[in-house]
């Protein structure tokens, strides 16, 4: 479901941080025991580039009322480029093991064209598979496909929040809070990872 709240409080130092979202909800982040703790990822495209920080850490406290135990994330994302449109995916499945995917494209004349595509499939051990060919697409019913060479991922939406910015130009960022329900790589079959994905359009400098 969707926790409704204007305002939260998340604070911290690594490793450990805190979430309060009013009176019934409070998550604390630990490193994890075991796994990959932390990755850094550049993405760059001539003179263009996304610097990702992403913090992988454990949770555990409650969620409106009801206690909650599982796995969490903490990012930081540096862009040194004028806002184009984007669609990024990350899903976390029960085994910890993580989908990630990034595509930035621009459309010329009804032609899309990938600025920047970058994926990959980590396991919980830490091995990963570098994932090429990304494509996604909106479905009816907010349901979503991701395809690539050797891969296909099926996603259903559970809660949406849009967000527009101004400034030189209108950008539109929506967030999509997904369940996936099927993920097919090397001949196996994967369900019930859970995650985002962000619709970003527009053109804003």
């Amino acid at each position: 479901g969707l926790l409704k709240t204007k305002a939260f409080t998340f604070f911290g130092a690594y490793p450990s941080y805190d979430l309060i979202v009013g009176k019934k909800t409070r998550l604390h982040f630990t490193k994890p025991r075991k796994g990959v703790v932390y990755e850094a990822r550049p993405c760059t495209a001539k003179n263009l580039g996304v610097g990702m920080l992403t913090m992988y850490l454990d949770a555990s406290g409650v969620i409106d009322g009801k206690p909650f135990k599982g796995v969490g994330y903490v990012q930081k994302v540096v862009l040194v480029a004028p806002f184009i449109p984007w669609n990024w995916m990350r899903v976390v499945f029960k085994d910890k093991s993580v989908l990630d995917v990034f595509v930035a494209k621009l459309s010329v004349r009804g032609l899309e064209y990938r600025v920047v595509s970058t994926g990959s499939y980590r396991l919980a051990s830490g091995k990963t598979f570098n994932l090429s060919g990304s494509h996604f697409k909106k479905l009816d019913g907010g349901r979503w496909q991701l395809v690539g060479n050797g891969f296909t991922a099926y996603l259903k939406t559970y809660a949406f929040k849009p967000f527009v910015l101004k400034g030189r130009g209108e950008f539109h960022y929506d967030e999509y809070f997904v369940e996936c329900t099927d993920f097919a790589f090397n001949g196996k079959n994967k369900q019930n990872g859970l995650g985002m994905i962000e619709d970003a359009y527009g053109f804003m400098i």
